[in-house]
């Protein structure tokens, strides 16, 4: 059973910032950056209204990219628990758009001294390259802004 951790630098939410996601397993690091212009376009298309949940949506999104073929049916993903009372909703948008199921996701604090983190933090300060560079191809707006509360609230 291979074990991810996950951290985020950059909160999706901060426009004026790249937001870089990264997992660490005893055998693969792996790092994406969300470019902050794409995330500027996403919150301008959006026309900017109810930020939070918007930002949840492309948190998951981009968890579902950084785990994306990654992943199996004995992975267990351990996950920085970034966004507090949020965590249903992450974990039901995950098992949505990838193979994960709900007892393979757990949310926790995962601390400076776990290895995500320290990848997550130094690809943010620019000393390490993220392993992907997500680009507009790769985001599907509707998957970020699409069902449930988040769709009614974007009306």
């Amino acid at each position: 059973m291979r074990h991810f951790t996950i951290d985020q630098s950059g909160k999706a939410e901060d426009t004026s910032v790249d937001t870089i996601l990264a997992f660490s397993s005893s055998e693969i690091q792996y790092s994406i950056m969300i470019p902050k212009k794409i995330k500027q376009n996403i919150f301008i298309q959006c026309q900017k209204k109810h930020k939070t949940n918007l930002a949840l949506r492309l948190f998951s999104y981009g968890l579902y990219l950084l785990l994306k073929e990654k992943t199996n049916n004995e992975s267990v993903v351990i996950i920085d628990d970034e966004y507090p009372g949020h965590s249903k909703d992450i974990k039901q948008y995950l098992m949505q758009h990838s193979n994960l199921q709900r007892e393979q996701i757990r949310f926790e604090l995962i601390g400076k001294k776990d290895q995500a983190h320290k990848i997550a933090y130094m690809t943010f300060c620019g000393k390490l390259k993220p392993n992907r560079i997500v680009n507009e191809r790769d985001l599907n707006l509707s998957l970020i802004v699409q069902g449930g509360r988040i769709k009614e609230l974007l009306k």
